[in-house]
């Protein structure tokens, strides 16, 4: 029997091969407008030359929302034909009402991911989407049949991920203290918007609602963001701004009002930066941490910048601004890295920091800077300078390279005494964590090794990480699983890395996860208990950058055996 609100249409496109790259212009924004504004329940459709069939519910009491649109796309040239054609749902073939309505809502979800891949470049008809899709089967029809678990989807750490997101699932409703909506609001660190991070990557890949997305940067937004100089790459509009565009890329037209307004205000705060930072380079002055760092600095807005305008001027003034911060600097009789500041580790002034320091971590040295011209390098962004800049860092990173028994490892900073002493403090075993140590550093001088297709420097970063987290000193200096300085952390860098590694590398890399995975959340580990722990822990909490979003986020990609699909983790400039 029809379905009364069941309806289809055939659309044509001027060019079969190109039919995808036109979709995505028209008809992808016309269907998820038309479903964000509740006019649509479901939609889906089946690429069938010569057109696509294109099928979706209306939601009871409300005008078709197609037709016109649609005559909007004829005249503008992006479809050839449209036609409305009486869709029959085989109701009896799949087995009555119920096991309809579930293949619909299947359709459903399946057309959205389809409009996700291509929206993030991953082609038009691929074997491999077909074999994926095959295997989900397989792994529905396992649970029916009562057969063991499959060790992708059921393991603990997904789990353990799908618990937390649970547990933060609205913000009415999760364990957070009232700080997190006040005190902590504008931060990606702490905040809502961090929460919201976890809940976009469960929704592109399928795994969640957006709904929950959605809520947590409701109450983001419920009182304006700061912008400006207060503001910076993980606090007030630059952070709500990473976190929208990573929601945008995959809710086609809902964000994009707002987001090209963040846009604007974050290419003016940069130029304002940028035009500080050449004063201060032009007289021959120190630079702040904050000035070029990941979290506060230059290198964070490049970050967003890389993502969100690739191709912009605002992009190639900040990576030529980071071939400048390489030019050495001279103070007090000493030639410095232009990248030496005066203050302590923290940003202040520090009196165990006499004469200042370098910094090399990616979270607040050095190391963001080289993570961040050698990705544009790799997207083919490149400004004059900016291999020889690359090199310099890397110079200087071999300079002051250490041995740990285990490998090489790199100071977290050093020192003007050790800088005149021309060697290093003794080595001690440090954890290897992303924003400091050898995780990061390794991380990134792989991506300067492959924008500059050393295959030896690569082997040597890659090999570095493979020592760090082999090593049961450093490891036992790691005393927590947050994604800033812990395991989570480790397991995220060492798949990301494993990703491009070298092949005699890419294996040792991959095989490191797992026993992170399992020193972060054992097997036989309830996740509701363990979701909880984490929450209410006093170092971790619910956030982003230490606490139990974070740590989810960076056992999430690992556990699916995908790369992050939002693109959460371009923050960290690591990918």
């Amino acid at each position: 029997m029809t379905s009364p609100t069941w309806r289809q249409v055939n659309a044509t496109f001027p060019n079969w091969k190109r039919a995808e790259t036109d979709a995505l212009a028209g008809l992808a924004p016309l269907l998820s407008a038309a479903e964000d504004k509740g006019t649509l329940n479901a939609w889906f459709f089946i690429r069938k030359r010569p057109c696509w069939r294109v099928r979706y519910l209306t939601t009871p009491g409300a005008h078709d929302p197609i037709g016109k649109s649609l005559d909007a796309l004829l005249a503008e040239g992006t479809i050839t034909a449209w036609t409305e054609i009486i869709y029959e749902p085989e109701t009896h073939t799949f087995g009555g009402t119920e096991a309809m309505a579930s293949a619909h809502r299947f359709f459903h979800r399946d057309s959205r991911g389809i409009i996700n891949s291509l929206w993030n470049g991953a082609g038009g008809h691929h074997r491999e989407t077909s074999l994926m899709l095959c295997s989900l089967m397989m792994r529905a029809r396992r649970a029916r049949l009562d057969l063991p678990e499959d060790p992708v989807t059921h393991s603990p750490a997904l789990k353990a991920t799908k618990a937390v997101a649970d547990l933060l699932a609205t913000p009415e409703t999760a364990p957070v203290s009232p700080d997190m909506t006040t005190t902590h609001r504008q931060h990606l660190a702490y905040g809502p918007t961090g929460i919201a991070l976890l809940h976009i990557e469960r929704a592109a890949c399928g795994l969640g609602p957006w709904r929950r997305a959605h809520d947590w940067l409701v109450v983001a937004t419920r009182l304006p963001f700061i912008s400006g100089p207060d503001s910076h790459p993980y606090y007030g509009a630059p952070a709500l701004a990473y976190v929208v565009a990573c929601a945008a890329a995959h809710r086609t037209g809902l964000y994009q009002g707002p987001l090209v307004s963040l846009d604007a205000q974050i290419t003016a705060d940069a130029g304002r930066r940028l035009d500080a930072a050449h004063r201060r380079l032009d007289a021959g002055l120190l630079p702040q941490l904050a000035e070029f760092d990941t979290i506060r600095g230059l290198s964070g807005y490049g970050a967003y910048l890389l993502r969100r305008d690739p191709d912009g001027p605002a992009l190639r003034a900040v990576l030529d601004y980071c071939v400048r911060l390489t030019e050495p600097i001279t103070d007090r009789d000493d030639v410095l890295p232009g990248w030496w500041t005066a203050s302590g580790s923290s940003g202040h002034p520090d009196e165990t920091f006499p004469g200042g320091h370098a910094n090399t971590g990616l979270a607040h040295g050095i190391g963001g800077v080289l993570a961040l011209l050698a990705l544009s390098a790799r997207q083919g962004i490149r400004v004059s300078g900016q291999h020889d800049a690359v090199r310099t860092i890397l110079a200087w990173l071999d300079r002051w390279q250490e041995e740990s028994g285990h490998g090489p490892a790199w100071p977290y900073w050093i020192t003007r005494a050790e800088l005149r002493d021309a060697q290093p403090a003794p080595y001690v075993p440090r954890r290897p964590s992303w924003c400091y140590g050898t995780a990061g550093v390794a991380r990134a001088q792989q991506l300067a090794a492959l924008a500059l297709n050393d295959s030896r420097r690569q082997i040597e970063a890659e090999n570095a990480l493979v020592g760090a987290l082999t090593d049961t000193a450093q490891l036992k200096a790691t005393t927590d699983h947050g994604l800033c300085y812990g395991t989570a952390g480790l397991a995220h860098i060492a798949s990301r890395m494993s990703d491009g590694a070298h092949p005699s590398t890419a294996g040792q890399l991959r095989a490191l996860v797992p026993a992170l995975h399992a020193n972060v959340c054992p097997a036989g580990t309830d996740p509701a208990n363990f979701a909880s722990a984490l929450l209410h822990a006093p170092d971790a909490g619910p956030g982003f950058l230490n606490g139990a979003a974070g740590i989810a986020l960076a056992l999430h990609s690992p556990a699916t055996a995908q790369t992050p699909r939002s693109a959460w983790d371009a923050c960290l400039l690591i990918a």
